[in-house]
């Protein structure tokens, strides 16, 4: 595990400044069968000490053929993680997810190399600081260990998924491992969300919570996220709370909120911390975004914090599925 932790901690994820949550994905895209899901953002940043382009797709694909409340369907599912810094340096790498999936109701299995329950499903997903550079650079903090892994290092996880609906009630559980370049270690997750919609008068409440383990040469930790989100057809806010015993020890507390204000503007804002060992960061900012031709978004943020972080700028033009 010895590379694994040194590409982690070269990373510099707590001296990572990000604030604002910005939903990523939209309501999918289907045609004749294929359910197309996620985003495609090209940015330009500016942290104080570098600034250039940064392209970012974290795309998912499932054809599943007839696919019926009581009946069987065989089908599969493809993701692509990938992210490019535009002058060669940090990233620039790609990961795909290719599994076989076998539906039969509310339930699916997905064999081969689908995402981890922990990355995909389960959890409100958002972009700090309306920069996907930030998202990735803080990734350890806010989403799976498997998924950030696979895409920074290269690595190509494989394993088996089961998710399963009961009501307004979603359970999700994999099991992945990586065996390659001297590498050995196993990643277990259990994710799971249950969702009270709105009567009218009331916002929409989702509460999930998950636990993601990482086994490999004597490493036992495992990491927990909890939270909760409310929206509407005006607002969006959440409250997420994590406790990442592995690799920094860290604990993570993280409010945001969005404000629509038409069918194509809106304004988000955030403040994310984390501790650890005494070590605090915290960082706050405010953003917008306007969207056109439907699935089509131009943003832009500013944020700040602590710790002697330089202003961060970043602008992006983006399509989310």
């Amino acid at each position: 595990m010895s590379r694994i932790s040194w590409i982690i901690l070269g990373a510099g994820l707590l001296s990572a400044p990000a604030a604002i949550a910005q939903p990523v994905q939209g309501s999918g895209f289907s045609l004749g069968g294929v359910n197309i899901s996620g985003y495609a953002d090209l940015s330009y940043f500016d942290d104080g000490t570098d600034n250039g382009g940064f392209g970012r797709a974290d795309l998912d694909v499932e054809f599943m053929p007839g696919n019926t409340a009581n009946g069987v369907a065989l089908g599969f599912s493809l993701g692509f993680d990938g992210a490019k810094q535009f002058d060669g340096n940090v990233i620039s790498q790609g990961t795909f997810y290719p599994a076989l999936v076998l539906g039969f109701g509310n339930h699916k299995v997905s064999v081969g190399a689908p995402r981890s329950v922990a990355n995909r499903g389960y959890y409100p997903e958002t972009m700090f600081a309306n920069n996907a550079r930030f998202d990735l650079k803080l990734g350890l903090l806010r989403d799976s260990v498997l998924s950030y892994v696979a895409l920074t290092a290269d690595y190509h996880p494989y394993g088996i998924r089961y998710d399963g609906t009961f009501d307004q009630t979603k359970v999700g559980v994999s099991t992945h491992r990586i065996d390659e370049s001297g590498i050995t270690a196993n990643f277990y997750a259990l994710a799971v969300s249950h969702t009270y919609h709105s009567n009218g008068s009331l916002p929409e409440l989702t509460f999930y919570g998950g636990v993601e383990r990482v086994e490999s040469a004597g490493l036992e930790k495992n990491n927990y996220t909890l939270g909760v989100e409310a929206e509407s057809d005006k607002f969006r806010l959440g409250l997420k709370l994590g406790k990442r015993p592995w690799p920094y020890d860290a604990r993570i507390a993280e409010v945001y909120g969005k404000y629509q204000f038409n069918t194509s503007l809106s304004a988000t804002a955030s403040v994310f911390h984390a501790s650890r060992r005494g070590a605090d960061l915290t960082v706050y900012g405010i953003g917008a975004e306007y969207t056109f031709l439907n699935n089509a978004y131009l943003s832009g943020s500013i944020a700040d914090g602590n710790n002697n972080l330089d202003t961060q700028y970043a602008v992006s033009i983006g399509w989310r599925f």
